[in-house]
This record gives structure tokens, C-alpha cells and sequence, in this order.
């Protein structure tokens, strides 16, 4: 189940952004069509060479959301890094691998690079609620909150 996250600033209430989060009930075929354009090369040869090198590697293919600490920009963007399997663990199904899995039976090796599509600059992924993102539209800080579930 994804969640709704609210990211408000605290110097001006209008200046309010919505992202839904996480992952659904159609998350498999989600993943599957993820997996298919990284195999196409619509995400870059990086990405594309992991798969090709880690037939049993993962890619998290949960969404969230990227900020552009240059120019303020926020987006929703599916993260991407790059996992393979840890010793001694013996993967079952690899058509589509849920975040909980990434955790436990699996070790992060790469992160994905997120282009800002305003500035070109790297992003970043928003990792707590407690972050301090600036507003992208006035010099106040973005307070992050709950909205509820999505599925």
C-alpha cells in the first residue's frame, strides 16, 4: 500500500505539493514494465549494463519523491537502485521483487542518479520527514505530513 504525502511550506500554506508514494496492488506489472524499459535502455546504459552483469539483481522500483537542492524542483520519480542478492540467500521469484524483500534478501550496491528536467542538476531523494526541503517557490521550509493510504 503507498502512502499520500502532503509537503506544505511553512511560510505560505498555498504553496502545497501532493505525491502518492510507495507501491500498489499492480505493483508487479509495474515492476515488470520498469524492468522492460531499463532493458530497452530508457533509463541509461548504467542501469542497464547492472541488470545485464546481475541476472538475479533487483531494482527498487518503488516511487517517491526527488528534490533538486540547485533549484527547488520536486518530482515523483521511481527510485531505481540497483540490489543484488545477499550471501546465503537463496532468491525464489525475481519476476518482481517488493521493497520488503530488498531489505532482507537483498544488498544495495547502486544508487540511481535522478536528473533534475528544469536545471540538469543531480537530485535527491527525500529519505525522512524530518529533512529540511526548501520551498521551490519562496525561501520557507516544507513541512512533510501524512494524507493517507493509496492503493
Amino acid at each position: 500500500m503507498g502512502k499520500i504525502l502532503y509537503l506544505t511550506c511553512n511560510k505560505n500554506e498555498e504553496h502545497e505539493y501532493r505525491f502518492f508514494v510507495g507501491i500498489g496492488m499492480m505493483f508487479p506489472s509495474v515492476y515488470k514494465e520498469i524492468i522492460n524499459k531499463i532493458q530497452q535502455g530508457k533509463y541509461g546504459t548504467e542501469i542497464k549494463n547492472f541488470l545485464q552483469e546481475n541476472p538475479k539483481g533487483a531494482i527498487n522500483c518503488s516511487s517517491e519523491i526527488a528534490y533538486c537542492p540547485k533549484c527547488g524542483k520536486l518530482e515523483e520519480v521511481v527510485n531505481l537502485s540497483m540490489y543484488v542478492p545477499k550471501k546465503n540467500k537463496q532468491t525464489v521469484d525475481t519476476s518482481y521483487v517488493m521493497p520488503s524483500r530488498l531489505q532482507t534478501e537483498y544488498k544495495k550496491v547502486k544508487e540511481y542518479k535522478h536528473i533534475c528536467s528544469k536545471c540538469l542538476s543531480e537530485m535527491k531523494i527525500i529519505k525522512s520527514k524530518k529533512e529540511k526541503i526548501k520551498c521551490p517557490e519562496c525561501d520557507g521550509i516544507l513541512k512533510i505530513d501524512d494524507g493517507g493510504c493509496w492503493d
